[in-house]
């Protein structure tokens, strides 16, 4: 469906005083509240690239990160929610690895390594800011005390998450699923109306069932994190 066409339905809902431009803001308003946080819809893929400069500890995600495709390092093109892990290989050891998943556009897997006893996936000494919100470019990067990253191009990838587009036109596209803009979405900016218009809203009875189903499909085919077990003592 098309941005325009739900702000249409919008307007139906709406009293005389909801102009479209309003409308749009609501709708705007909604898919943040859908889809803004750590899932696969909003995962950037392939990892991007964290070029980092020698004596500089601090990174701004937003302006810092960098697209990759095909190992080569692209633009920075997105707005970040989160920097959820850093990581690096061994480059010494870099033959030992081949990497799948994250270079593939309908996957959610890291680049990992294939060898299962190895060691060399380097987690950044880092810590992250979450953003606060859309277009603030506050989502930030500081690297631990005495920790100096270098001067590095494609050397850290990151685990990224961005922000939905932001419905500043009606031209501009919707990144919810086809199945839930006319459902769930919508319900979510009619909650919003009915609360402006009547100060309550008696819809929870539909969006508490959708959303369940819509976190679970958004689920669907995402990767857990890799886990590490202990060695046994003997």
């Amino acid at each position: 469906m098309q941005t325009s066409q739900l702000v249409d339905i919008i307007k139906e809902y709406g009293d005389s005083q909801l102009t479209r431009s309003r409308a749009l803001v609501y709708l705007n308003n909604a898919q943040n509240e859908l889809l803004i946080g750590e899932n696969r819809l909003m995962r950037v893929l392939p990892d991007p690239f964290l070029t980092t400069v020698a004596g500089t500890f601090q990174y701004t995600a937003s302006t810092d990160l960098y697209g990759s495709v095909g190992n080569v390092k692209g633009t920075d093109t997105f707005d970040v929610y989160n920097v959820s892990e850093i990581y690096s290989f061994n480059k010494d050891n870099a033959l030992l690895f081949r990497y799948n998943g994250a270079g593939n556009s309908t996957s959610s897997r890291m680049y990992t390594s294939l060898s299962e006893v190895s060691s060399d996936k380097v987690i950044a000494p880092a810590d992250t800011t979450k953003s606060i919100e859309p277009n603030s470019d506050d989502c930030l990067i500081d690297w631990w005390g005495e920790n100096d990253p270098g001067a590095t191009t494609v050397d850290w990838r990151c685990e990224c998450y961005r922000y939905p587009n932001q419905l500043t036109a009606e031209g501009i596209a919707l990144e919810t699923p086809a199945k839930y803009q006319d459902t769930l979405l919508l319900w979510l900016v009619l909650k919003r109306l009915g609360i402006r218009q009547f100060g309550t809203s008696n819809i929870d009875n539909l969006i508490i069932p959708k959303m369940r189903e819509f976190k679970i499909d958004i689920a669907k085919g995402a990767q857990s994190r890799s886990r590490f077990t202990p060695i046994k003592e003997v």
